[in-house]
């Protein structure tokens, strides 16, 4: 027989403690601090607000749990890489263990958030298991893969394409310039053009000189190929051997000089490589289509019934206990306080019964997919163990979480404002943009098209022949195109998330009621309106007064986390 420990746990770390400590068989003292006190660290942001609030006291009861070898083996399979010594790994099995046990005493496992956590847990490993079973059910035959081949193998083959950069000068409107202006703006880019031949940098040159939206990437074009620009360009354009300059072409709107960096030449695929990605695509398109398929089986086969009449009650001030099932399913319900957790913080009474139940098809998709698993054979003994251990560090961090909030005290105001006073300059807020778009789609096997109707749109906006909310409702096909391209107010970081570095550095270079140039970025034409624009500075004491609340009630709660853990762990009887 292997070694055994004998654990005996009180529930409450306010029990009575173990002075001698906690002892090992080798006689050392429990410290944990690894997986657990991790992922409470994780889920502190959420948590922090129900720190307020003390859970009640649990039934006095004493439990004995014997672990042996194979528990200890069984959990350091369940970390894997992240698995700490053996010693330390037997003290954080430990802890989980218990902690998991005290929640069960405390009624934490039934409470919605739990369950919606640990449903979907569940959920997350049985699809991945059907998932792997629908892809493999997959029949493809040589014949789909050679009828795939065929389609796709002029696609896959690379023109070839000249890596070009470019310096524009733009000429003034017709009606505010004369040709002295314009002969003025020939003789600047004659000037610049003989700069650049004496060895001046081309990149450096056109970030300074350029009034194209390419100066914001030092002049870069792209990988431009035959067919890309008007025939008279497109001659001079791709004449040009790696490190050569070209002549100054004049167009109605301005002068260009073109830089060619390099020459990428045309590139062929085997046919051995082309079938290869053949079968890849037919496998990935064929799965999206049969898993989206076997989804919706899901749903249907859960015959969802629906008791509506708890939403009218609670709608006419009736109160509905979360306990109360709002759903039922083959093998399985949805509860009240879950529906809540769901569209928390919106009242799902305030949708109509078609969006209630669009929004919870993937809740109770969810649900299904465990016993969908079962019932085909897909969980194994190691999957089982596996969840068992992940139900258990749910539950244990949720015990945590409670016993730091049985000791929690929220920051008081005046620690609040002292925090404010002494850290005044990190609380800043972000510029922002008031921004509107309009966004042009390039046809690939037509760019040339595409690019002449930008920039015919561009100079009627320019011209005021029609507004940038008209021209968007019009032509854009950005989303917002209906409202006008009106995006509202945007944080600067928030414009970096949503529409890229490219518009971000156009919209720096822009003022306040101004128009940008038509611009390039990822197979999107982009005309930009900034409507207005608010300075970074920084924030008010109540702007930053939640944000101080969060920061201190998070030290404070990673403060006493270890005494917590330690406190619990002295509690514990180790033999």
């Amino acid at each position: 027989m292997g070694n055994e420990l004998l654990v005996i746990s009180a529930p409450s770390p306010r029990a009575e403690k173990n002075t001698s400590g906690i002892e090992l068989l080798r006689g050392e003292r429990v410290g944990v601090r690894g997986e657990l006190s991790d992922l409470l660290s994780f889920f502190l942001p959420f948590f922090i607000a129900l720190f307020l609030i003390a859970p009640a006291a649990p039934a006095e009861v004493t439990t004995r749990r014997h672990f042996d070898d194979a528990d200890l083996e069984s959990w350091l399979t369940f970390l894997g890489d992240k698995a700490p010594e053996r010693d330390q790994a037997m003290r954080e099995m430990i802890l989980t263990w218990t902690l998991a046990d005290e929640a069960r005493r405390r009624g934490l496992h039934l409470e919605p958030a739990t369950r919606l956590e640990l449903a979907a847990a569940e959920a997350a490993m049985a699809e991945r298991l059907l998932k792997r079973f629908v892809n493999e059910s997959l029949v493809i035959t040589d014949e789909d893969v050679e009828a795939k081949y065929q389609s796709i193998k002029d696609t896959y083959t690379r023109p070839k394409r000249w890596r070009l950069y470019n310096i524009f000068k733009r000429f003034p409107p017709a009606s505010e310039a004369d040709e002295a202006t314009r002969d003025t703006i020939r003789r600047d880019m004659e000037e610049l053009r003989e700069r650049l031949l004496a060895g001046a940098d081309f990149k450096q040159t056109a970030t300074q000189e350029s009034d194209s939206q390419t100066r914001w990437r030092k002049g870069l074009l792209g990988n431009v190929t035959k067919g890309m620009f008007p025939p008279a360009v497109e001659a001079v354009a791709l004449a040009l051997q790696p490190g050569e300059i070209s002549e100054i072409l004049e167009g109605p709107d301005g002068l260009t000089i073109f830089y060619c960096e390099k020459i990428l030449e045309k590139v062929y695929r085997s046919p051995e490589e082309l079938r290869e990605i053949s079968a890849r695509l037919l496998r990935d398109q064929r799965f999206k289509k049969r898993w989206a398929e076997f989804r919706q089986e899901l749903l249907q086969s859960a015959a969802p019934l629906y008791r509506w009449s708890l939403l009218q009650e609670n709608a006419e001030g009736n109160e509905i206990s979360d306990s109360e099932i709002f759903v039922e399913i083959r093998g399985g319900t949805l509860t009240m306080g879950e529906l809540r957790e769901v569209f928390k913080p919106d009242d799902p009474a305030a949708l109509t019964r078609e969006e209630l139940q669009e929004k919870l098809a993937p809740v109770l998709i969810q649900r299904r997919m465990p016993r969908e698993a079962r019932v085909r054979g897909l969980l194994s003994a190691e999957v089982r163990e596996r969840w068992g251990w992940m139900e258990r560090k749910t539950l244990a961090t949720r015990t945590l979480v409670a016993l730091v909030g049985e000791r929690f005290q929220s920051p008081n105001a005046e620690a609040i404002e002292q925090y404010y006073e002494e850290h005044r300059e990190e609380f800043v807020r972000d510029a922002r943009f008031h921004l509107g778009v309009i966004t042009l789609t390039v046809d690939r096997e037509h760019p040339r098209m595409s690019y002449e109707r930008g920039e015919a749109l561009a100079r009627s906006l320019e011209k005021g022949e029609i507004t940038f909310e008209e021209a968007a409702r019009r032509h854009s096909k950005h989303p917002s195109a209906d409202n006008g391209g009106d995006l509202g107010w945007i944080p600067r970081p928030a414009l970096t998330v949503r529409l890229g570095f490219s518009v971000l550095r156009a919209v720096q270079q822009m003022e306040a009621g101004t128009t940008s140039d038509l611009f390039e970025d990822k197979g999107t034409l982009w005309i930009l309106r900034l409507k207005a624009m608010e300075p970074q500075r920084l924030m008010s004491f109540e702007e930053a007064r939640t944000t101080i609340e969060n920061r201190l009630g998070n030290a404070e709660a990673q403060r006493l986390e270890p005494e917590v853990i330690e406190s619990w762990l002295q509690g514990l009887e180790i033999r």
